[in-house]
């Protein structure tokens, strides 16, 4: 919300998550490099920046798990 205006509405919306490991962290990355984005078409340098930082941060700590899928994976073949 901003004030009394609702600017988005997650109930108007149908949310499926993925169902695998693998799908629901590209989607987490996915997700933060779009919210980079957003900030940088608004012109919002310092929530851009966080953004930005976090993006980094959750790229980083869903390759691990999105590796560590795969070798359990692998280890069960």
């Amino acid at each position: 919300m901003d004030g009394e205006t609702v600017l988005l509405n997650l109930e108007d919306h149908r949310v499926d998550l993925p169902g695998t490991e693998r799908d629901r962290a590209t989607s987490m990355m996915l997700l933060s490099e779009a919210l980079v984005l957003l900030a940088n078409a608004c012109e919002a340098d310092a929530i851009e920046q966080a953004a930005s930082e976090m993006s980094d941060s959750i790229r980083a700590s869903m390759t691990v798990r999105v590796r560590a899928d795969e070798i359990i994976e692998k280890t069960r073949h």
